[in-house]
């Protein structure tokens, strides 16, 4: 959705700027400057259709350069710019951001600065390029520091280049500013203790800052933490390939678990034991089949060993050090028992080669384990603890269908209890798309 949404912006002309707005960010004029950018102000002259291999035409026009501010000759009095669709029009001027192309045509860039010298969005980018062409603009360099999901404050920061090497701090929101550097290539490096760089991640450790530009370098970095320990069920025997979760914990009872703050995952190995590696610092919950997306085929628990989050005990976890050793046993859910799900037509036929999915619904968010699918009798068998609920539902899906083609059955759950259950699902008619209306 997003590349479809940028091609559109180059291919339609007066949405182009509508569309920058909601599919591009917008940097400051500064942060346009690149190497080898090519800026200039032209009057278009005429225009013609190209051969294009793709969706929407192109055209090369024929531009009047009227001012040159980096990229060609000063000299250059005319020049060609091959654009997609007729958004350029004849003796309107333009501010043309292009990048020459294999080609060897020039291109307006993506997303770039293109647009009419009197519009609201390209006239603050004409003006900071011919300030720049006086010398009064000043080249800066902006590092950001974070570890996967936050901004990490008081990294030393060195960057070397043309003046030596220069040193700063990232403050609150994980940036330090260098302002008024010389142009040239600068090498960042980035130290604060127990945090390493993410081998991981991408990191920009080369960064050239053209004259008049702003350019901005990102450093990926994990910290030096951890949490391990080990998770035995109710008799004591380790739970080997459990699914765990780390998840930062809410400020208040009421407050949902959230996704959105630090969260790791891991699975305990044959013995039951587990560790989560390069852990932020914070306060954490410790479980399994936690987070409501129905992870793991057991109920939902929480260390040290409740089954509700009243009953969890938060772990904090500080910079540079393990916590370790931890003990997690989980509560008792009961036996195993056989839970037989079967699936008919509305018919009240045997439905072979359907597929069963549970724990769907988040306050039944315990899913069945293995991968099942009813046999030539329509019906299959699986283990279940008899203090758990599991919501379940069928569904069919004939290869290559989509969702209009594919049969659901309504949702049932299966409540606590000691007997053996049988289910019966009936599976509905597929959903058609709606016709067009006349």
């Amino acid at each position: 959705m997003r590349l479809a949404a940028l091609v559109l912006v180059v291919v339609t002309g007066g949405f182009q700027h509508q569309l920058l707005a909601t599919s591009c960010s917008a940097p400051p004029p500064c942060g346009r400057i690149q190497p080898g950018s090519i800026f200039f102000v032209g009057t278009v002259l005429s225009s013609e259709p190209v051969e294009s291999p793709k969706d929407h035409q192109s055209y090369d026009v024929h531009f009047q350069v009227d001012e040159v501010f980096m990229g060609i000759s000063p000299t250059t009095k005319e020049v060609v710019v091959t654009a997609e669709g007729s958004w350029l029009e004849k003796g309107h001027s333009y501010l043309i951001d292009a990048s020459e192309g294999n080609d060897e045509h020039l291109h307006p860039n993506i997303c770039g600065a293109s647009g009419e010298v009197t519009d609201s969005y390209t006239a603050p980018v004409v003006d900071y390029l011919r300030q720049r062409v006086q010398g009064k603009t000043k080249t800066s360099l902006t590092v950001w520091v974070s570890d996967e999901y936050k901004a990490v404050p008081d990294f030393d920061i060195t960057v070397n280049g043309p003046g030596g090497p220069i040193k700063g701090r990232t403050g609150a929101d994980g940036i330090a500013t260098f302002s008024e550097i010389k142009p040239g290539e600068y090498h960042v490096t980035a130290a604060r203790a127990h945090y390493r760089v993410d081998p991981d991640s991408a990191s920009d450790r080369g960064v050239n800052a053209v004259a008049g530009s702003c350019p901005s370098a990102h450093v990926a970095v994990k910290p030096d933490s951890a949490v391990s320990g080990r998770v035995l069920d109710a008799n004591g025997v380790p739970a080997p390939s459990l699914p765990l979760e780390l998840v930062s914990a809410p400020e208040g009872p009421t407050e949902a678990i959230s996704l959105n703050k630090p969260f790791f995952e891991t699975k305990t190995d044959s013995d039951g034991h587990f560790q989560f590696e390069s852990v932020s610092p914070g306060r954490y919950l410790l479980g399994s089949n936690i987070i409501g997306l129905a992870t793991s085929s057991i109920p939902p628990a929480f260390y040290p060993g409740s089954g509700t989050r009243g009953g969890a005990a938060s772990i904090e976890v500080r910079l540079g050090e393990a916590v370790d050793k931890l003990l997690f046993t989980l509560p008792d859910f009961g036996r195993l028992r056989d839970i037989q799900i079967c699936v008919v037509d509305q018919d009240g036929k045997a439905m072979p080669g359907v597929k069963i999915a549970s724990g769907f619904d988040l306050k039944n968010g315990t899913k069945l384990a293995g991968e099942l699918t009813t046999d030539v009798t329509g019906c299959v068998t699986a283990r279940g603890y008899t203090r758990a609920t599991y919501s379940i539902h069928a569904f069919l899906s004939p290869p290559g269908a989509d969702m209009w083609h594919t049969r659901f059955s309504e949702g049932s759950v299966v409540e606590p209890g000691d007997d053996p259950v049988r289910k019966v699902l009936v599976l509905n008619p597929p959903r058609r798309p709606a016709k067009p209306q006349q």
